[in-house]
């Protein structure tokens, strides 16, 4: 299998290289390619959130809308930072959602954000 692999590289001749002796990659496609996979990134971790965010609250009885605010930890890396929760509970059922926030998803309670309808 290996041999198959590489056949096509053993067989270039010296002269068949000089044409990728002048290839540049496109530095503003590369920039585009991270900044498009930060953004997908970021969806995901958002999303995800507020999916383990909404069936703890379900668990718990109570239903919630959930509104995911990230921040960087690094230059491409992000992190749930706040969270906005707007919907009806009970104060047990708030402190077990504020407890499974800091706990699990490493949201404090100074940056959870409570809005009882």
């Amino acid at each position: 299998m290996l041999i198959v692999l590489l056949r096509p590289i053993l067989s270039l001749r010296i002269g068949d290289l000089r044409y990728f002796s002048g290839f540049r990659p496109d530095e503003a496609l590369i920039d585009e390619a991270i900044s498009e996979g930060e953004k997908e990134s970021a969806r995901l971790i958002t999303e995800q959130t507020r999916t383990y965010i909404l069936d703890k609250a379900q668990a718990l009885g109570c239903e919630v809308e959930a509104q995911i605010e990230l921040a960087e930890l690094s230059e491409h890396y992000c992190y749930p930072y706040r969270v906005t929760l707007r919907g009806r509970w009970s104060a047990q059922q708030r402190q077990s959602l504020s407890e499974y926030l800091f706990q699990t998803l490493g949201i404090p309670k100074e940056r959870q954000i409570w809005q009882e309808e």
